[in-house]
């Protein structure tokens, strides 16, 4: 199946996984000075990663590798170069390009199952860290979900050989391709709060049927649901009614603009006929791919709401790539990270609710879609 110059990267990535597991399993890596690291700690998932990744900052290089780095090199196919100089990357290997692969989310896949192999083997929440009586979510709404193909367009100016800047903008070159979009929705929230409070928000989307069509256990595939939102809000005591638009997912990002575009608003600035305005967020997930694509009839699936008080200030985190952001201190994906011992998230501060999202063919009327 694999060329034969690809077996000692094989051999390789037998023994990394093998590290990794045992890693995790111990609860423990070792690291370039042979000194133990625990991993079961606040920053232990951080070290996890770093070993399966392969960074700079891996605990331990040499002896974990890089996971990803190596099966990249594997289900590329690329051949070995001559030399360092002439290294020709495959499409996987190229991170532009590796997403059209089936085998880069093979790969994540597997690297998914080594995040939720670590969160299975931590203590379990109890059912007091999870429920608070003091909230409750009162009804949870979303507007009609909505996913079709959007024409977009690159410009290929870029790429052509001219001789000067003036034939350069004497014309325009563009590709057309289409990209899965979806019509901008609000969620609408009615929570009761026993007292005026600061609480986090978290919503999540997840599956309801698998490829058989049998409905799925909320509870036996937690790892299955992504959390689309995550915000901080003051809340009154009494009934607090709260619409947040989609647009407001904390970490999601328009598609960047063409350079032609910016660049004329860099000029009109200069001329001081325009202000130049720029996101403070450089980087995130696409905004336009937040649903998955919808069906005709309706995609069936859950939506999770989930309040917290929160108890201790918002951390405010800071990224000159993907900007600042408030959350409380607990875990990404809480409370769905980690399983709980005979729960069924049926608390008052949770509602799981189905949703269908619709998908517009090119052929169909947009309006007749929406009502």
């Amino acid at each position: 199946m694999f060329p034969y110059y690809k077996y000692k990267y094989i051999k390789d990535v037998y023994e990394m996984e093998s590290r990794i597991s045992s890693a995790i399993d111990s609860g423990l890596v070792v690291d370039k000075n042979a000194k133990l690291v625990k991993i079961y700690s606040s920053d232990g998932l951080n070290v996890l990663g770093n070993i399966i990744e392969g960074n700079q900052d891996s605990h331990n290089y040499d002896f974990y590798g890089s996971l990803d780095y190596y099966v990249r090199k594997i289900f590329g196919y690329n051949v070995d170069p001559a030399t360092p100089y002439q290294i020709v990357p495959s499409a996987l290997e190229s991170f532009a390009t590796s997403l059209r692969d089936p085998a880069f989310y093979r790969l994540y896949k597997k690297i998914c199952n080594y995040y939720h192999r670590y969160k299975i083997r931590q203590e379990p929440y109890t059912r007091d860290m999870i429920v608070f009586p003091s909230l409750k979510v009162e009804s949870f709404a979303v507007d009609k979900l909505i996913t079709y193909f959007d024409q977009f367009d690159t410009s290929l100016n870029n790429g052509l050989m001219v001789e000067s800047q003036q034939e350069a903008e004497s014309y325009i070159i563009k590709a057309r391709q289409y990209r899965l979009n979806h019509k901008p929705f609000n969620f609408h929230i009615t929570i009761n709060s026993e007292k005026s409070i600061k609480a986090a928000i978290r919503i999540f989307l997840g599956p309801k049927y698998d490829i058989y069509r049998r409905l799925l256990n909320f509870e036996d595939n937690l790892k299955y649901f992504y959390e689309i939102d995550n915000w901080i809000i003051d809340l009154n005591a009494g009934i607090n009614k709260i619409d947040r638009n989609s647009k407001d997912c904390f970490f999601l990002s328009p598609d960047p603009e063409p350079s032609e575009i910016f660049y004329k608003k860099i000029e009109r600035s200069l001329n001081g006929s325009e202000t130049l305005k720029y996101n403070e967020r450089l980087y995130g997930f696409p905004e336009r791919l937040l649903l998955p694509k919808g069906r005709k009839e309706g995609f069936p699936l859950y939506m999770f709401i989930y309040v917290s008080p929160v108890i201790s200030e918002p951390l405010l985190y800071t990224s000159r790539i993907f900007g600042n952001y408030k959350f409380d201190d607990k875990p990404f994906g809480f409370p769905l990270d980690k399983p709980i011992i005979d729960f069924h998230y049926d608390g008052p501060n949770m509602l799981l609710k189905d949703v269908f999202i619709f998908h517009k063919d090119e052929t169909e009327n947009f309006n007749d879609i929406i009502a």
